[in-house]
């Protein structure tokens, strides 16, 4: 059954605004692959590559871009 606008009544899925859709697709062209890579790299740098200790905030934030990068793989499909 569709809305007088044309839209699915039964359709749960939430749409995406205009800038929401050009980000992703900008994601696209630079490449999901490269950009989860980078995010990944930059994570293991911070976590693994330093000598400075990491407080509870950084933590948070490292896993932020674990989410991240996890995140924009789930793109590809």
């Amino acid at each position: 059954m569709q809305t007088p606008n044309g839209q699915n009544k039964f359709d749960n899925k939430p749409s995406l605004q205009h800038v929401e859709q050009e980000f992703i697709e900008n994601l696209r062209l630079h490449g999901i692959d490269q950009i989860a890579t980078s995010l990944q790299m930059i994570h293991d740098m911070a976590l693994y590559h330093s000598d400075c200790s990491i407080n509870d905030r950084e933590k948070i934030a490292l896993y932020d871009l674990k989410v991240l990068w996890e995140g924009v793989l789930g793109l590809e499909g």
